[in-house]
């Protein structure tokens, strides 16, 4: 007599039916999961850290400049200074050029943060 073919349905495990990986236990799953979002709130906290040099670098940089223009004001103009009298003389109604600048700086600063944080949230 001739041997059959097994049936079709045959329940012997085949290589396509298996995963490729086992599963792992919900503890390693977990543990992934948290090393995973450790890794995120780091990687956020580096660029957390270079946004807010950058930005306290702008601001010492500009407070150097209003104490140098402070030490200007108050101890008057050296000799040949007479060109900055453009930047403090009245230009947009009340305010001169300086003071304008000023403030364009204090907005670019407050634009960068309320940005930073707008995207955070």
């Amino acid at each position: 007599m001739t041997e059959t073919p097994p049936p079709p349905n045959d329940s012997s495990p085949k290589s396509s039916d298996q995963p490729a990986h086992p599963p792992r236990e919900p503890r390693q799953r977990r543990l992934s999961r948290y090393q995973k979002s450790q890794m995120r709130r780091q990687a956020q906290a580096r660029g957390d850290q270079r946004f807010y040099a950058g930005i306290f670098a702008i601001a010492g940089f500009t407070a150097l400049l209003a104490i140098l223009l402070g030490a200007i004001a108050i101890n008057g103009a050296p000799i040949g200074g007479a060109g900055m009298t453009d930047w403090v003389e009245p230009w947009l109604g009340p305010f001169s050029k300086m003071e304008l600048v000023g403030l364009g700086f204090v907005a670019l600063i407050a634009l960068a943060v309320y940005l930073r944080m707008r995207k955070r949230g």
